[in-house]
């Protein structure tokens, strides 16, 4: 399955609308079992999962962790700058 990416940005807004609609069923009904940011985390959670599982492009690209010799290459960059966390110059 490939998303473009105006498929993928409105599948990010159709779950900031849910996130916003549980959040006011919540507040309107007063639930006290769970509060309005667990329902929006819970919500991002299952669509993550689901998206994974459908095979969503970005899904795959946010769940991969970087390149190896990114990071490498990132602290040569700042070590040859010449800054230092916490110590003067």
């Amino acid at each position: 399955m490939c998303m473009h990416p105006q498929e993928e940005l409105l599948f990010v807004w159709l779950l900031l609308i849910a996130a916003v609609v549980a959040s006011f069923l919540i507040l309107r009904y007063k639930l006290t079992l769970v509060t309005p940011s667990a329902a929006a985390l819970c919500l991002g959670i299952v669509a993550g999962i689901g998206a994974n599982v459908a095979g969503a492009p970005a899904a795959k690209r946010a769940s991969r962790p970087p390149p190896r010799g990114r990071s490498r290459r990132r602290r040569r960059a700042w070590a040859s700058s010449g800054w230092r966390a916490g110590r003067p110059h």
